[in-house]
C-alpha cells in the first residue's frame, strides 16, 4: 500500500500587541501583493511549477516585497497550486488575482507554539510573539500522530 500524505489546515485565533498588529497587517499586503507579481509571471510564461516559478521570482520575492525566505516559497507553492485548481475546474487563460488580506505560513518555520500558549510569528519584520486560542484544533498541535484511515 503507498504511503499517503495529510495536509491539516488550522485556523488560530491570535491576540497580537497593538504594536505588532501593523506587521501583520504589511505583511499580508506584502504577502498578496508578490503573490499578483507571481501570478503575472506564472500566467505569461506559463509556468506550471514551483520550482520553475521560484527560480524566476526569488530574488525579486525577497528584495522588492521583503519576504523571508519561507514566505518566497510559500508564495511560489499557492500561486502555482492556485492555477492547478483553476485548471482542474475548467478555468483556462484566466489570471489569477489575490485580494485576501492573507498569508502561508510553514510549521518550524514560519511559526512556532512557544509555552503559555504563546505563538512566534514571521513577518517582514523579524518575529513577533503574541498568545492564540486553539480552542477545537488544539489536539493537532501538540505534536501528536494522527490516525488516517486507510
Amino acid at each position: 500500500m503507498a504511503k499517503q500524505e495529510l495536509t491539516l489546515t488550522s485556523k488560530v485565533r491570535i491576540y497580537p500587541k497593538e504594536e505588532d498588529k501593523q506587521k501583520i497587517i504589511d505583511t499580508t499586503n506584502a504577502f498578496r501583493n508578490a503573490a499578483n507579481y507571481v501570478s503575472k509571471v506564472v500566467f505569461n510564461r506559463k509556468i506550471s511549477s514551483s520550482g520553475a516559478a521560484q527560480d524566476i521570482t526569488y530574488d525579486t520575492l525577497r528584495e522588492d516585497f521583503r519576504l523571508r525566505a519561507q514566505m518566497a516559497c510559500s508564495v511560489n507553492r499557492s500561486v502555482v497550486a492556485k492555477y492547478a485548481s483553476m485548471k482542474s475546474n475548467g478555468v483556462k487563460d484566466t489570471l489569477a488575482v489575490f485580494k485576501k488580506y492573507e498569508y502561508d505560513l510553514v510549521r518550524a518555520r514560519d511559526y512556532s507554539f512557544k509555552a503559555n500558549e504563546i505563538i512566534s510569528i514571521s513577518t517582514i519584520y523579524g518575529r513577533i510573539e503574541a498568545p492564540y486560542n486553539a480552542k477545537g484544533v488544539d489536539i493537532h498541535l501538540n505534536d501528536k500522530k494522527i490516525k488516517v484511515p486507510a
